[in-house]
């Protein structure tokens, strides 16, 4: 049997190394695919300069319209499709009743600031279906694709509060530093991750710079 596997690799050695390159760039893919589906951690743009790098994400903006709700109190991240209300107040311990209310949208963090209260606005929603139900289950499922100085907009009670992204981080599900309050305004998202789990928590911090 050694003979004749000897035999046949030296009759197809140009078949035989044709296939071992193929499989090691196959594999070179692989790993190249994997790594670029992870966000790099902690990006990180100067709190203090942000408002400088963002005019191009200062374009333009078209007020949404087709649900009241979300003039009222609504999120938008034209990055990455986003467009959905934002449940006011909600207990972000007790899961049954944080489960229930994301069906209806986004959560803001209850007890956080409020869009031009000058403090830290937690806001957070599922990243699949899961974790969760109906029709926002996957609401920040690509929030990862999200960038420095990329442009969300929260709408309340009419108004419109522009902030730019300045950090992007990925915590253990215990870390709790992302709620914590803040001398000026900032906009923090969190969610799940990676998608399709809850092993830790992704988080989008952004500043005010336009309102």
């Amino acid at each position: 049997m050694y003979r004749y596997l000897r035999n046949w690799a030296t009759q197809n050695k140009q078949r035989c190394l044709a296939f071992v390159v193929l499989l090691v760039l196959l594999v070179i893919a692989t790993i190249i695919l994997y790594l670029l589906s992870f966000p790099k951690i902690a990006q990180t743009v100067s709190p203090t300069n942000v408002a400088a790098h963002i005019t191009h994400v200062l374009e333009p903006n078209t007020i949404p319209t087709t649900d009241p709700r979300i003039m009222q109190f609504g999120l938008k991240i034209n990055r990455i499709d986003v467009l959905a209300p934002i449940v006011a107040d909600v207990d972000g311990i007790n899961s049954k009743i944080y489960n229930n209310q994301l069906k209806n949208g986004v959560a803001q963090l209850k007890g956080s600031a409020l869009p031009g209260g000058g403090g830290n606005i937690v806001l957070f929603g599922h990243s699949s279906s899961y974790l969760g139900t109906g029709a926002y289950s996957q609401i920040f499922t690509r929030l990862g694709e999200l960038r420095a100085k990329d442009r969300i907009d929260i709408y309340y009670e009419g108004k419109d509060y522009q902030y730019a992204v300045f950090q992007r981080d990925v915590v253990d599900v215990g870390d709790q530093s992302a709620l914590a309050k803040t001398n000026r305004e900032q906009l923090t998202i969190i969610t799940c991750w990676p998608v399709g789990s809850d092993v830790q928590r992704y988080v989008i911090r952004a500043r005010l710079v336009s309102s």
